[in-house]
């Protein structure tokens, strides 16, 4: 049917359409994903930087165990974490993601853990970085297995 019409409007239709399917599976998917990654900033901000018990810390660990896959699942993107940049001004994610990046702080805390660590010293104050080590330090011999099947986000 589509093929009766004039070439002019067949582009118009097909531009149309292409546009709507490019914003819905690329656009609408990096939006959620920077949505997605505020709300993560926000849960770390207000429940794991700061001074709490360490059973608040162990009931947190399910949840900063999905923090930390979401961030190994971007990690690889390099496009995503470009278009991130921009709207998070409060934590650099090529430094998160980088593998190098200042891995004598971290060989002490669990490979499950050691992003939303990362993440946490770059969102908290330089004087609560000695902290945050001991904490995540104190989290990684937490039994993570046992939380990690027990996840529910």
């Amino acid at each position: 049917m589509i093929q009766k019409l004039p070439q002019e409007i067949q582009t118009i239709i097909w531009s149309m359409y292409w546009k709507s399917e490019f914003n819905e599976h690329v656009i609408n998917n990096l939006h959620e994903t920077k949505i997605l990654i505020n709300r993560y900033i926000l849960f770390l901000i207000k429940h794991v930087l700061t001074f709490c018990p360490s059973h608040y810390d162990k009931q947190l660990l399910p949840y900063i165990l999905n923090i930390n896959k979401f961030l190994l699942s971007i990690s690889k993107n390099q496009g995503l974490i470009r278009f991130l940049k921009s709207s998070i001004d409060k934590l650099n994610l090529a430094y998160v993601c980088n593998e190098k990046y200042a891995m004598h702080f971290y060989e002490k805390i669990n490979p499950e853990l050691q992003m939303v660590t990362k993440c946490c010293v770059l969102l908290a104050p330089s004087s609560m970085t000695r902290f945050i080590i001991d904490k995540f330090h104190y989290l990684s011999n937490q039994k993570v297995i046992k939380y990690h099947y027990n996840t529910k986000t």
